[in-house]
C-alpha cells in the first residue's frame, strides 16, 4: 500500500515566515511556507524532501477535483 510519512523533531518543529513566490504560470504569485524541525518527507517510499530541500524525486501523483466541488 502507498503511504506518505513526515519525519520531524517534536522539540524543534515550528513554522517559518511565509515567502511570496512568483513561479506559477504567467508569473502568478503564491505563498510558500517552510518549517524548522522537518527532517524528511517520504512519498510512496521515496524521500522527496530532506532537511527542507527537494531531493528531485517525484513519486506521487496530482489529485485534482473540479472547481466548485466540495
Amino acid at each position: 500500500m502507498a503511504a506518505d510519512v513526515i519525519v520531524f523533531d517534536a522539540d524543534k518543529i515550528a513554522p517559518m515566515m511565509p515567502q511570496v513566490e512568483h513561479d506559477l504560470p504567467a508569473g502568478a504569485r503564491r505563498l510558500k511556507q517552510k518549517a524548522t524541525g522537518l527532517m524528511a518527507t517520504v512519498v510512496n517510499g521515496e524521500v522527496v524532501l530532506r532537511n527542507n530541500e527537494p531531493t528531485g524525486a517525484l513519486p506521487g501523483s496530482f489529485a485534482a477535483r473540479p472547481i466548485g466541488s466540495a
